[in-house]
């Protein structure tokens, strides 16, 4: 009885080797090469589509820049015009007005992070070298906000494995300010 069932179970080890040596392996090699050409061809298509919709994306940027920047300059132009100027303010309005500032800033610097986020998924991170105009798009991921870093600094590096930071500067600068800016910055 023993040796009957050692014998069946060459015999399903035969079986299952074969399975595997002409259904199951040609199965996993052609989607294997189907998943890597799809990645590519996703690749391109991003490359297309940015090349396709540039005047938007860049208008697009230049909007999410000027927001991150303008109220970034009231805080110094408030501080600036109070030395200079010599303006009167009682501190307790001024610390509210500050903290309000910042409460804002805390908000735009989210929905910044989210859109470029957006705008990196559908046509890869546009750094100026993918553009035909300069553009400031990595202060946006600059002021990323602390529950949106990790997140960030997933898509970063996977968009510099595509080869879409031709600057690495402007990667590495990104990345130590998303570090906390303790990592070495070269």
């Amino acid at each position: 009885m023993e040796l009957k069932s050692k014998s069946s179970n060459v015999s399903i080890l035969k079986i299952n080797t074969l399975f595997l040596m002409t259904k199951l392996l040609p199965f996993v090699l052609g989607c294997s090469l189907f998943l890597s050409c799809s990645i590519v061809s996703t690749d391109a298509r991003k490359d297309k589509l940015l090349k396709q919709d540039e005047s938007i994306v860049i208008k697009k940027i230049d909007q999410l820049v000027k927001s991150d920047q303008d109220n970034r300059k009231l805080l110094k132009l408030h501080k600036s015009k109070n030395e200079n100027y010599g303006l009167e303010i009682d501190s307790l309005t001024y610390m509210h007005w500050k903290d309000s500032i910042k409460m804002l800033q805390l908000k735009i610097d989210y929905s910044n992070s989210i859109e470029l986020i957006k705008i990196t998924k559908k046509y890869g991170f546009p750094d100026s070298s993918r553009l035909s105009k300069k553009n400031l798009s990595w202060i946006i991921f600059q002021h990323t906000p602390e529950r949106l870093k990790k997140r960030v600094k997933r898509i970063l590096i996977k968009e510099n494995e595509k080869g879409r930071f031709k600057n690495k500067a402007t990667l590495k600068f990104i990345m130590w300010h998303l570090e906390g800016r303790k990592m070495d910055f070269f």
